[in-house]
């Protein structure tokens, strides 16, 4: 059992650096985007095409490899991720001269980016209990909110010190050696080590029917007929929606209808992150103790704390259209955003979870995909509606607007 535990603590911190690289290779282009415009004559509009070509191949890419997920090593699937993500962040500097050749390289980057998550979910729900995956999977959550956060610093200081193009090369190599080091540190399955272990609810009747089904059709077809599965698919998309809409539109806001500078507005957006990481913990911890509650027949232990989450996000919200303008002060501002922080990501990290939860481990990977595939198809057709509607409260008395 000892060697066991050194094998989940191996592969548990691989995960947490492995998600971190991925995070800072994401988002080592919009960190660089002020050196971009001044000293690679980028313009808007070409920071605008190289950045969405990111975001479409990402959605589509998370969806195709959460499926492949049940069907190849999970292991070698974050690793070869690593080392492509690497490669790409080591070829970028490169291409800024052409913008068609960016934005088909940074669109590659996002279609190698959807190899990161879905394996790291898969290889949870494999080595950890029911009873403590809350925690651990909010942990590993976390990872990306840490890497977000250092970002921003990490390029201003080697663009400072160096050149912009030495946050790419240092991040690049740095990812492409974990890629390779994980391969060594990551088991795709207790049973590798000779462990059997069996979770309570982690198998039942409706796992056994799908033990024996290798075909990719078999299982999606099985995934299509939970339909506990689309109702946790619904609320994905909901969560995703207001986590994207407060992240994008938040600074314009409290500018616009706010009256705040720029820099006091991205000070308040600041503690969002923050925020983030403490509710993706505090939640992780909560759900784990409800699971440990409640009777492990429950189809959704975990519902209570997702529910208790979506109605204080929508007193978050009704606050933001009643309470935010010019006299807001930028204390009241920072609660709001730390509020939002802290509901959105620990409630889209938990209804991440619950998708997995509610289908056997052999489909789980192509139900997380499900999920995550509503939630990224609906969220750019309407996520800009939520904020968009409460900006409606103010553009008739704001002498912005005037």
């Amino acid at each position: 059992m000892d060697r066991f535990l050194r094998w989940r603590w191996s592969l548990y911190i691989s995960l947490f650096l492995g998600w971190c690289c991925y995070y800072l290779c994401r988002k080592s282009f919009p960190s660089s985007t002020p050196n971009l415009i001044a000293e690679a004559g980028l313009t808007k509009d070409d920071l605008g095409v190289i950045s969405s070509s990111f975001a479409v191949s990402y959605g589509f890419s998370k969806f195709f490899n959460a499926l492949l997920s049940d069907h190849v090593s999970p292991r070698k699937m974050f690793s070869v991720g690593l080392v492509l993500s690497g490669i790409g962040c080591l070829l970028f500097p490169g291409s800024v001269s052409s913008i068609p050749i960016s934005a088909a390289l940074w669109f590659a980057e996002g279609m190698i980016q959807g190899l990161g998550w879905a394996p790291c979910a898969k290889l949870l729900k494999v080595w950890y209990p029911p009873s403590q995956m809350g925690m651990w999977w909010s942990i590993l959550s976390s990872a990306g909110n840490v890497a977000a956060g250092t970002s921003p610093l990490l390029f201003t200081y080697l663009s400072s010190v160096f050149s912009w193009r030495v946050g790419f090369y240092i991040i690049g190599t740095i990812t492409v050696t974990l890629g390779l080091v994980v391969v060594l540190t990551i088991k795709d399955s207790p049973s590798e080590l000779g462990v059997e272990l069996t979770f309570e609810n982690s198998e039942s009747e409706d796992s056994n029917k799908h033990k024996h089904e290798t075909s990719p059709m078999l299982r999606w077809y099985s995934v299509m007929l939970y339909k506990d599965l689309w109702v946790v698919s619904v609320g994905y998309a909901v969560l995703s929606a207001v986590k994207t809409s407060v992240a994008d539109w938040s600074l314009l806001y409290f500018m616009q209808v706010a009256g705040k500078p720029q820099a006091v507005a991205a000070a308040c957006i600041g503690t969002m992150q923050f925020g983030a990481i403490v509710g993706l913990l505090c939640t992780g911890y909560v759900s784990d103790r409800v699971m440990t509650q409640r009777t492990m027949a429950t189809k959704c232990p975990r519902a209570p704390v997702l529910l208790a989450i979506s109605l204080l996000m929508t007193l978050c919200l009704g606050l933001f259209a009643t309470t935010v303008d010019q006299h807001s002060s930028e204390l009241w501002l920072s609660v709001l955003m730390f509020s939002l922080g802290f509901l959105t990501d620990g409630g889209v990290s938990m209804i991440g979870l619950i998708s997995m939860e509610v289908v056997p481990t052999q489909i789980s990977g192509s139900a997380h995909g499900l999920a995550c595939a509503l939630a990224q198809g609906l969220c750019p057709s309407w996520n800009s509606c939520i904020y968009l509607s409460i900006w409606a409260f103010h553009l008739g008395d704001n002498p912005l607007y005037k």
